[in-house]
């Protein structure tokens, strides 16, 4: 009983940890979208890169809502994650970080 208690608390900790890495990175986000709104690029540029840092904001907030859910299962179902979902859920995180890195840094080289 207290193994499964440990593990739970441990679960749950996890999705925390993913959540608040990705909050973190969706107010990065939203920092960038000040940043170009206040930016001296045409009304275009702005438009485009906007478009996108947008688009990275929702995608971050969806893994959030469903990071959000399974540990309300977990917690609220008793019912335990997987540490298979766990990686897939790390592994949605990384993406999610790598693609707003590579999409940012390539549309600002090609914008500029």
């Amino acid at each position: 009983m207290n193994i499964s208690s440990v593990s739970s608390s441990s679960n749950t900790t996890n999705y925390d940890s993913q959540i608040k890495q990705l909050e973190a990175r969706a107010k990065l986000l939203q920092g960038q979208v000040t940043q170009e709104n206040s930016s001296k690029d045409n009304a275009e540029t702005k438009k485009t890169k906007i478009a996108l840092l947008q688009s990275q904001i929702q995608q971050i907030e969806m893994q959030i809502q469903k990071l959000s859910a399974q540990q309300s299962k977990q917690t609220g179902g008793g019912e335990k994650s997987t540490s298979a979902a766990n990686e897939a859920n790390e592994r949605a995180i990384e993406s999610i970080v790598a693609t707003t890195n590579n999409s940012t840094s390539n549309s600002i080289d090609v914008l500029v």
